[in-house]
């Protein structure tokens, strides 16, 4: 009887891992960079050139994903799909993460919201996605574990974690003191010196660009008044206050669930679970009264609501015999759902403009230019050397893409009195007057980089690409020079 228990448990955690990191991994190259993804690259690329990643108060994020990625980049090379690895390092861990809160919930419980966060059509997706989402999630799951484990230091360093990762996590700690504070959770608890002056050294040295940019210290409570101004305005990204229940109704069934468990668990005499219950309303409140909405922060609102669904799975398995085999039915179906949708969203669907959670997503076109220019790389790598001008408003990820060439130009306004670079991106609606200034011959075509953007025109020199367009070529037209040398 034993070991067939244990054969089960060990069936449960490979069958588990296998799915948590199959839709993980696989293909990660299918998807083109997204512009976020360009903007944390190219800040790598940056760290290279001046030693540092100086953090801005005003726009991006903490230094953690950065310093982290430059890391990898420097064992592995530069590579996207690279640096999609580490979110999904992150997310994995996550799945793990959510396990160790056994102790407080139950095992049970536990496990399906691992199973939840393993088939999760979002937790799949932006594991697939090489910005700082995934860390910020495990670094306050850990925070959570450590304080109820009296590993205070633990959860310091994940606080840290959580700051140097993304200004969101204010949200997280406010949410946490009150729900602590509304269901009793503070103990006497040490904190060491040792402890405290470790995690403020963390901190110091991240902020500081380890000690090159001392003024980062300042810039990291600079911060909150243009976050909070961002998070007021929505600078373009607002949305209606039932934006992430909506996002759970139609990708996340098992959060919806927890929201609706949450109903009952209010009252739990259970304190640990009231403290989740609260947590995961807190966020969803927080998040819902912000008027700048992303589909990435439901990751930090639907967490909690996981482990309230799993303790709802729980508590009906344990309270008639008859639910011992009909609720684990229920919830697999459910799951299963969740699986399907994920693999429909991140292997079908993973630049569809309608789909809510592809947001402002690089479209495939921008792949057929970079096959162009990577198999003329190749064949001639001397074409690093030829000189490039961008002509865009919105220039991610563009700048990454082309990030080894080492004669680009990025501009928005500014126009040379002539203009004869082997490689021009333009906006379409501008290249007219780019076109009046060539002193060259050209290969030109149409295309879209996201979707809220017009057109932009590619152009390739007739001297330079004459023979390197391949079965792409008859997508191209000529333009002609209109400046005599």
């Amino acid at each position: 009887m034993e070991k067939k228990k244990q054969w089960t448990e060990n069936a449960f955690w490979g069958a588990l891992l296998l799915i948590a990191l199959v839709p993980r991994v696989l293909f990660l190259n299918w998807r083109p960079a997204h512009a976020d993804e360009g903007v944390t690259a190219w800040f790598v690329d940056q760290i290279l050139a001046t030693g540092l990643y100086k953090y801005d108060p005003t726009n991006f994020h903490g230094p953690f994903h950065y310093y982290f990625q430059f890391l990898i980049r420097e064992i592995f090379g530069r590579d996207m799909v690279v640096y999609r690895l580490i979110s999904v390092f992150f997310g994995l861990l996550c799945v793990w993460m959510v396990t160790r809160f056994d102790f407080l919930v139950g095992k049970t419980a536990v496990r399906w919201a691992a199973v939840f966060i393993a088939v999760s059509p979002v937790m799949v997706f932006y594991s697939r996605y090489a910005t700082q989402e995934m860390d910020l999630l495990f670094f306050t799951m850990v925070a959570f574990y450590g304080y109820f484990k009296d590993r205070l230091w633990m959860s310091l360093l994940a606080l840290v974690g959580m700051m140097a990762t993304k200004e969101t996590w204010a949200i997280s700690a406010a949410s946490f003191f009150i729900a602590a504070t509304a269901t009793h959770q503070w103990k006497k608890k040490t904190l060491t010196f040792f402890s405290v002056s470790m995690a403020i050294w963390v901190w110091a040295l991240l902020f500081s660009g380890f000690t090159k940019n001392p003024r980062g210290l300042l810039d990291f409570f600079n911060a909150f008044l243009p976050w909070l101004k961002t998070g007021h305005t929505g600078s373009g990204h607002e949305k209606p206050a039932n934006y992430f229940l909506v996002l759970m109704y139609q990708y996340e069934w098992p959060a919806l669930l927890g929201v609706i468990a949450a109903l009952r668990y209010f009252y739990t005499k259970n304190r640990t679970i009231r403290f989740f219950t609260l947590y995961g309303v807190l966020q969803l409140v927080f998040y819902s009264l912000i008027s700048y909405k992303t589909p990435w922060c439901i990751l930090e609102i639907m967490w909690p609501f996981l482990i309230v669904c799993g303790v709802a799975a729980q508590d009906l398995q344990q309270k008639k015999k008859s639910y011992r085999k009909t609720v684990p039915v229920f919830m697999g179906l459910i799951a299963a759902i969740s699986l399907g949708q994920a693999v429909n969203l991140n292997f079908f669907h993973y630049t569809d403009e309608y789909e809510p959670y592809v947001y402002v997503q690089t479209l495939p076109e921008i792949q057929n230019v970079m096959t162009i220019i990577d198999n003329a790389v190749k064949s001639d790598p001397s074409i690093l050397n030829v000189s490039v001008f961008v002509y865009l408003h919105s220039q991610w990820p563009v700048p990454w893409l082309l990030g080894n060439f080492k004669n680009a130009g990025y501009y928005d306004t500014y126009l040379p009195p002539s203009i004869d670079s082997d490689i021009i991106i333009s906006d379409k609606p501008r290249a007219a007057d780019l076109e009046k200034m060539f002193k060259k011959d050209y290969y030109a075509t149409d295309l879209r980089l996201r979707p809220a953007m017009e057109e932009i025109t590619v152009y390739f020199s007739k001297n330079v690409f004459e023979d390197k367009l391949g079965s792409q070529k008859s997508k191209y037209r000529t333009v002609e020079k209109r400046i005599s040398k």
